[in-house]
């Protein structure tokens, strides 16, 4: 998974607005994928400070999915860490 991280610091809740600031490396991946699966962490799960993961998917039915994995499975499939939350996003409605 990729991990939204704005200027090498921490988030700043881009996930959440849809809105993506200069210099997030997430802005790249925008068109890739119709659709992202997300996953909130708890803090100190992902290295560099940035507790948000995502993915890109062709269909939401995919996106979808993944959360529904994460969520019962946990990081990594491991069932040891498991997300705070998970949501899916339809990139062709987000804000950039």
């Amino acid at each position: 998974m990729g991990t939204y991280v704005k200027n090498g610091n921490s988030c700043i809740g881009c996930h959440a607005t849809g809105i993506f600031p200069d210099g997030c490396l997430s802005c790249a991946n925008l068109k890739r994928g119709l659709f992202t699966s997300n996953a909130e962490w708890p803090a100190g799960t992902i290295a560099g400070g940035c507790d948000i993961s995502t993915d890109n998917h062709d269909t939401e039915a995919q996106a979808q999915g993944v959360c529904r994995g994460l969520m019962e499975k946990g990081f990594g499939g491991e069932g040891r860490i498991f997300p705070v939350r998970t949501w899916v996003e339809d990139l062709t409605k987000a804000t950039v």
